[in-house]
């Protein structure tokens, strides 16, 4: 990433992530460094879900090989200063999806 990162144009994907927390459909956090991410789209209705957070699985610390796109993003997102480590899109965050939303 450049070092111009939070206020830069998000690539294709890095926009696609920032819409899917955004919505609700992916959740994540964060606990001493280690990130937990999931999506609610294959983990329940909308209808049977109290608090998307109850659905994250184990915090991966990083270790593992291959790790499940929404942790990816949410810790790509959180190095650019665009998400923070309750799972939540900063101020950068908004105006980065506002700006690729707009294709600006």
């Amino acid at each position: 990433m450049s070092p111009d990162r939070p206020t830069a144009m998000p690539t294709d994907q890095e926009g696609r992530w920032l819409a899917a927390f955004d919505s609700g459909r992916w959740v994540a956090r964060s606990i001493f460094g280690r990130w937990s991410a999931t999506s609610t789209e294959w983990q329940a209705e909308p209808d049977d879900i109290q608090d998307p957070r109850d659905l994250l699985p184990e915090l991966y610390t990083g270790e593992e090989a291959e790790l499940p796109e929404p942790v990816e993003a949410a810790i790509a997102l959180h190095r650019a200063d665009w998400m923070n480590t309750s799972g939540e899109l900063t101020t950068l965050g908004r105006a980065a999806l506002t700006r690729w939303a707009s294709g600006a």
